[in-house]
């Protein structure tokens, strides 16, 4: 198994270089009948990068929380949504992937997509713990 844990951090380069150009299909696609959808962001709409210094923290503290499925982790996501509001469309789109996950309560796929946003933005994460099979 340790052999394998290695291995995550370059497979999730890979999940999240694969990742990206499916990503930015699905944000072209038209959203299904009466639900809102975002403009997409115009060149006069501020774009910032997040800083790995600052919001780090935020990330390895929500991964600790989605670890052991703590509804905590519901608070701790709104902060980082909070932060990350004006941030560069590839990131939008995991942010919104993850809340998605969380809306479902799906903290697996949550924690899935929170180490593709930390890798996108450079922040160093503990690996993902394995996910324990159900049944």
């Amino acid at each position: 198994k340790d052999d394998q844990r290695e291995q995550w951090p370059t497979l999730l380069l890979h999940f999240d270089q694969a990742l990206v150009p499916l990503m930015e299909a699905i944000s072209r696609l038209e959203s299904p009948i009466g639900e809102e959808s975002l403009p997409p962001p115009t060149l006069d709409q501020p774009v910032t990068p997040p800083d790995p210094e600052s919001i780090g923290p935020l990330l390895r503290q929500l991964a600790r929380l989605l670890s052991t499925s703590s509804g905590e982790a519901l608070d701790t996501f709104e902060l980082l949504k909070e932060r990350m509001s004006e941030t560069p469309p590839e990131i939008s789109l995991l942010v919104q992937a993850m809340e998605r996950d969380l809306d479902q309560f799906d903290f697996d796929r949550a924690r899935t997509s929170l180490h593709l946003l930390a890798s996108r933005i450079g922040v160093e994460m503990p690996p993902p713990e394995p996910v324990a099979p159900h049944g």
